[in-house]
């Protein structure tokens, strides 16, 4: 790619003279696509965002998702193909002409993208994704402040008398309420008359896609032993669908957290224990 090669080192007459633009394999409007390509580095400006929010770090050691390479593909034109590298735009335009002799439109080219440039004051993809990022990160810190439990993946960590944040407790009981209808089933009934190993093996078959670790099993299969009604808490969590990273999230806390249970429980059973 041009900006890696401009970042590590290689100046732009380098590249020019790299690039056989007269070569049989290359198109008659190679040369163009290589002039708006040098000038979308925005080499020629001295301050401009160089952040790239869709760009893999591969020093990381947290894992790739299948999301990142979604996200590079759903939103390619918001790619920032800015530099930090600086060169005047007389220099530019000086190199491009020279280099590029061979194609007197080349000046023509160089000024019509600026003239575009100068009309429009339109941000570019890349810009309007970072204000997009810059906006959720404001309103993520926003719910962090306001909230002790801001989003699904922290309820894994709730502890009774914690605030959780408006939306996610509505949408939390409300899935609640959903997973319980799971204990309308036959099966729940047939299980619930049948031993307490017969149920711990229901679960392990029947789970595809809940994730927990394994103290966490143990645990679940030890109430399942010591407490038949325990059953009602755990049989919905392998008969629902986990279609998102949230619903996992909820679904994990739910089973995991007896804090969480028990006071998202007292919420949705509120009517009753008043009658």
């Amino acid at each position: 790619k041009l900006e890696e090669f401009l970042e590590l080192g290689f100046d732009l007459r380098t590249i020019c003279r790299a690039i056989d633009f007269n070569s049989s394999k290359r198109n008659d409007n190679s040369y163009e696509a290589f002039i708006k390509t040098v000038l979308d580095t925005k080499l020629y400006l001295k301050e401009k965002d160089t952040d790239d929010w869709l760009e893999i770090d591969q020093d990381t050691e947290q894992p790739y998702s299948i999301y990142t390479y979604f996200a590079q593909f759903a939103f390619a034109g918001a790619k920032n193909h800015k530099v930090t590298v600086y060169l005047p735009i007389e220099e530019v335009r000086k190199i491009l002409i020279e280099e590029l002799k061979d194609f007197p439109d080349t000046e023509k080219i160089i000024n019509d993208y600026l003239d575009k440039e100068k009309v429009s004051e339109k941000k570019d993809d890349s810009e309007l994704l970072t204000e997009v990022l810059d906006s959720a990160a404001d309103k993520i810190a926003k719910k962090e402040k306001d909230f002790d439990i801001p989003e699904p993946d922290n309820l894994l960590f709730y502890s009774k008398g914690n605030t959780i944040e408006t939306n996610l407790q509505k949408n939390l009981l409300g899935y609640f309420e959903f997973m319980e209808g799971a204990l309308k089933e036959d099966m729940f009934t047939t299980l619930m008359s049948k031993s307490s190993q017969e149920r711990c093996e229901f679960i392990i078959k029947q789970n595809r896609s809940l994730l927990i670790r394994d103290c966490d099993w143990k645990k679940i299969f030890k109430d399942i032993k010591t407490n038949k009604e325990s059953y009602r808490r755990y049989y919905p969590a392998i008969r629902v669908s986990i279609t998102s990273d949230a619903v996992g999230a909820v679904v994990r806390a739910l089973i995991i957290n007896d804090e969480l249970y028990d006071f998202v429980y007292s919420c949705v059973h509120k009517d009753e224990k008043q009658q």
